[in-house]
């Protein structure tokens, strides 16, 4: 009984968290960057923060704009939900699974924005600030590496293959 005991409380301790960082590009020409440092508690949910920075793309010049919110995320199957907040904006991440550690999807914002997003799981930590992070361009789908066109993000039903 007591080995018992001493072996639950190993386990338990030994998953207490898992901690991540995720490299993502929104916008309709992939115009944001950011870093989603996350952890995952024992439920299975995901939860941290998301340090933005607007790096521009080909259909927009940057700004230079930086945000931080709060994250929560949960992956089931092969989707991807997420609930980003800030001071002045939440927003809805929905993304399908693309092979082992990305996804694809749509954010949906108040005021009744809609963008496209990629993001890759298992990132390489990057410790200097967002704004000196070179861009991921590994992320952007061919539409948007095309200079002044915006991408139309899919709806729920192409997206879920409805």
């Amino acid at each position: 009984m007591r080995n018992a005991l001493i072996t639950a409380i190993v386990v338990c301790t030994a998953s207490a968290a898992s901690a991540e960082t995720w490299s993502a590009r929104d916008g309709a020409c992939g115009d944001w960057q950011s870093q989603w440092k996350v952890q995952q508690d024992q439920s299975g949910v995901w939860y941290g923060t998301v340090d933005q920075f607007h790096v521009g793309g080909p259909c927009v010049g940057a700004t230079g704009e930086s945000l931080t919110s709060d994250v929560r995320a949960v992956i089931v199957g092969d989707n991807l939900f997420a609930f980003k907040t800030s001071a002045n904006q939440a927003c809805s991440y929905v993304g399908r699974m693309q092979g082992e550690n990305r996804a694809r999807g749509i954010v949906l914002c108040e005021g009744g924005v809609r963008l496209p997003f990629a993001i890759r799981f298992r990132a390489r930590e990057d410790r200097r600030p967002m704004r000196e992070v070179p861009p991921d361009d590994d992320l952007l789908t061919q539409e948007q590496r095309q200079p002044n066109v915006r991408v139309r993000p899919q709806g729920i039903d192409e997206l879920f293959g409805r």
